[in-house]
């Protein structure tokens, strides 16, 4: 982010030179918080403002609110219950009295301000965030997770094995969660001899190989068949009987390396 510099030698210092300094501080708290805040427009719970009920009152705890990506502070407060446990926020700015200063010019003037939220009970048109509607900074990193999901269908079949046309396998990655889910046409199948037929991408492997039983069916005979997967992603097969199955149901869900 942008820094103010002080050669040696000494520099004249401005007004404008510890604007140039807030505005970067305000950016760089803006580009940490950016990808989660931007989905609710800028507007987030930090941390705190909890409610809590007792008889005729309600209280909001202290907190800190985003508010149009500026971080800001609630000092918490109590209110009557007769509007509704509900209520907004908006931006107070006030002047603090330990800020006047004189100037050059002789005049006295205001250099201290201070930004906090209000909370506007009982009064959701009292302020641009609506406390019943605001979400919460962990709940927005929990939907930006959760649109975190890749997916991959970049491995090829080999020994005659192929991917089913109604149901092709595809590999699902969300964080270290790993789901491949689909149908394969069965090649080569040995029974309990073990047949590579395939070797997932990179991203997409097992932190440590592993077995799973799937289910394989041809017309009306059902069963099953093995599936090893290896740590470098080489995947085998085997039959655990002499039928010669149609297709095998995927359904493998691991932790990626």
């Amino acid at each position: 982010m942008n820094k103010l510099l002080f050669p040696n030698g000494g520099v004249p210092i401005y007004g404008d030179d510890f604007t140039f300094l807030d505005s970067a501080q305000r950016d760089t708290f803006k580009g940490v918080l950016f990808e989660v805040a931007s989905l609710y427009n800028g507007y987030l719970i930090l941390g705190g403002c909890g409610i809590t009920i007792a008889g005729a009152n309600f209280t909001v705890a202290p907190g800190y609110v985003l508010v149009d990506y500026e971080i800001c502070r609630f000092d918490g407060g109590t209110y009557s219950t007769a509007g509704g446990v509900d209520g907004s926020f908006s931006l107070s700015l006030t002047n603090d009295s330990g800020g006047l200063k004189t100037f050059a010019n002789g005049s006295t003037q205001n250099t201290w301000q201070l930004r906090k939220v209000l909370f506007n009970a009982g009064s959701i048109a009292g302020g641009p965030l609506d406390y019943g509607e605001l979400s919460k900074h962990s709940d927005g990193i929990e939907v930006l997770l959760n649109q975190k999901v890749k997916s991959s269908n970049s491995f090829t079949m080999i020994n005659g094995w192929s991917k089913s046309v109604s149901e092709p396998p595809i590999l699902y990655k969300h964080l270290k969660q790993v789901n491949l889910n689909g149908e394969l046409v069965p090649g080569t199948m040995l029974v309990n001899s073990w047949t590579k037929i395939t070797t997932l991408p990179v991203g997409f492997r097992p932190v440590k190989r592993f077995k799973s039983i799937q289910a394989a069916y041809q017309s009306t005979l059902f069963g099953n068949c093995i599936i090893d997967v290896f740590t470098n992603g080489e995947v085998y097969a085997a039959s655990t009987s002499a039928t010669v199955w149609d297709l095998v149901s995927l359904d493998l869900s691991y932790i990626a390396s």
